[in-house]
């Protein structure tokens, strides 16, 4: 019979009573064994095995392999563990009767086929817990039992199950190897004057915990030792807070004290001031001996340096009637007598102009322009003295006028005459063409106001009444 082994009843009823807690009665039967092998998963077992109970197992003998009879099962138990007529009972009809029948497994019949402690029911098979990377002491498992699950760190050693200290500690060996260290075996591996931080010894001072134990205090370790408020820490170095030594007229740097802290005993002199708690020099220049006006130009300024190595402003004053001149720095006496405007002498003005105004010989005169007259034409009947006599025509502008020219009429008059006038009155110059009747008597030929702003140096002709005209250009 292949894959089968054939059993005496009583063997195999002793076997699978112990697998599967069943009774042993009745009949010897045959037995179908297959050859398995543990399993958690179908895909472990491989080919058309599935794998049920934790073991693998062929489709065709799905309960561990006990060939059942052909015959119809009694729904009712048997003392004999058959059914009236020897057939094998299906227990699957009968979960909670105690016992873990054919077809009965943890997952469909707990009561009957509950696992035993550090077992847990998985794919309807017992599976024993140790293993899983977690430490469950529900099913008693610790790192005695189940160390893998289990295991103590680094620092502590397994003892009856309990992850405790080495059991060396206290031989006066700090054993590193054996876990020990300062915060495990404080006794072995003590810090003495350190602290011990995470098992490590470290400098006790700067952790934030005053250790007079450790010889901390506000003078050894003022870090983790401050004084309270309103308390300084002797000088004398005994480590003991005492009263506020500020204010009793000695600067104790010692006591914390500094021109900042406590400037009524350390008040900064000469010119020095106070930055960040120190006595600095603020120089106001960086020159012995430069020379300088002050703001208001009456002092002469010299760069000195005083006895703390400290370099300021000297000011001396300039006499009456002087200033400081801003070409040499020196006091100097100003030029303006008889100026309302112009260079004072020292570097500065007499005065200044109002606006339309020019600075000429320390006066203030209003600014002006200077023109060009080119030429000019007459017209003989325009301006002549008879019926055959002939124009002396001159220009006249702004009470100034040009040499008469004597018998012109009908040409254009070379003449190349300049005038001036203000520049405030550039957009209104009266022009006038006069016939010179002599004795101061003239007659008025043509005469036009004229706006000159716009005139360049190039030459512009200007059309006055009575066909009469002048070619002017700006000098």
């Amino acid at each position: 019979m292949d894959r089968f082994v054939v059993l005496r009843w009583g063997v195999a009823c002793l076997l699978l009573s112990s697998l599967l807690w069943l009774s042993c009665s009745g009949e010897p039967r045959l037995f179908q064994m297959p050859s398995s092998r543990l399993c958690l998963t179908d895909q472990e077992c491989g080919g058309s095995q599935t794998c049920v109970k934790g073991l693998c197992t062929l489709p065709y003998v799905p309960e561990y392999g006990i060939e059942r009879s052909s015959e119809p099962y009694s729904t009712e138990p048997s003392l004999d563990g058959g059914g009236g007529d020897g057939s094998v009972v299906d227990e699957k009809e009968v979960c909670g009767n105690g016992a873990c029948g054919l077809g009965e497994d943890c997952e469909n019949c707990p009561n009957d086929c509950s696992c035993l402690p550090s077992f847990l029911c998985v794919k309807r098979a017992c599976i024993k817990t140790c293993g899983n990377g977690i430490c469950e002491n529900v099913h008693n498992e610790d790192c005695d039992s189940c160390p893998s699950d289990c295991m103590c760190p680094v620092n502590k050693v397994c003892q009856s199950g309990k992850c405790d200290t080495p059991a060396r500690c206290g031989d006066s060996i700090c054993d590193t190897d054996a876990g020990e260290d300062c915060k495990i075996c404080a006794a072995d591996c003590g810090c003495g004057n350190k602290a011990c931080v995470a098992g490590k010894c470290v400098d006790a001072c700067g952790n934030g915990k005053c250790e007079t134990g450790k010889g901390e205090n506000c003078w050894t370790c003022k870090a983790d030792c401050p004084c309270p408020g309103g308390l300084t820490c002797k000088s004398d170095q005994s480590g003991t807070c005492g009263g506020a030594s500020c204010g009793d007229g000695a600067c104790d740097p010692t006591a914390n004290e500094d021109c900042n802290t406590c400037p009524q005993d350390c008040q900064c002199v000469g010119k020095k001031s106070c930055v960040n708690g120190l006595c600095e020099c603020q120089d106001e220049c960086n020159q012995q001996g430069r020379l300088t006006c002050n703001g208001n130009l009456n002092a002469v300024r010299v760069c000195k340096k005083d006895a703390d190595g400290c370099y300021h402003w000297d000011s001396t004053p300039c006499s009456n009637g002087q200033v400081c001149s801003t070409v040499n720095s020196q006091c100097c006496t100003l030029q303006c007598n008889g100026k309302v405007c112009g260079d004072d002498g020292c570097g500065g003005q007499c005065g200044a102009c109002p606006g339309g105004q020019i600075c000429q010989a320390g006066q203030c005169v209003a600014a002006t322009r200077t023109f060009i007259v080119e030429k000019f034409a007459v017209p003989c009947v325009a301006c002549g003295d008879g019926l055959f006599a002939l124009a002396d025509p001159y220009v006249f502008v702004a009470n100034q006028h040009s040499p008469v020219s004597k018998d012109t009429c009908f040409i254009e008059k070379t003449i190349k005459w300049e005038f001036t006038v203000p520049i405030n009155t550039l957009g209104s110059v009266r022009v006038e063409l006069r016939d010179d009747d002599g004795g101061g008597k003239f007659d008025k030929c043509g005469a036009k106001t004229l706006h000159l702003s716009n005139v360049t140096t190039n030459i512009t002709k200007f059309d006055l009444s009575d066909r009469n005209a002048v070619w002017i250009r700006r000098k």
